[in-house]
């Protein structure tokens, strides 16, 4: 997993951290919060087993819902079939 450093740790108030919290809690889901040793920034990923998909937040309104995610994924499922089917094209 690449860290996306964007956050600085002053930016994770106690309302955007109860919001994780409650993020996660409300279904089969994680966040990871990674904090850099060396210079004051973190990155916070939200990831949802249910739908395998996460993605990076600094923000509450960046915290994703279970359709977004799913919506994420299923894009990102299309873009590889579509990869697959010209690989197997150019393969004939």
């Amino acid at each position: 997993m690449i860290f996306d450093w964007h956050l600085k740790p002053e930016k994770l108030s106690p309302h955007f951290f109860k919001a994780l919290v409650k993020w996660q809690a409300d279904g089969h889901r994680a966040v990871q919060i990674e904090i850099d040793s060396v210079e004051p920034r973190m990155a916070i990923w939200c990831f949802d087993y249910t739908v395998m998909e996460g993605r990076y937040v600094t923000k509450i309104t960046d915290i994703p819902t279970t359709k977004q995610l799913a919506k994420a994924k299923q894009a990102s499922i299309e873009k590889q079939r579509i990869e697959l089917q010209k690989k197997m094209e150019e393969l004939r």
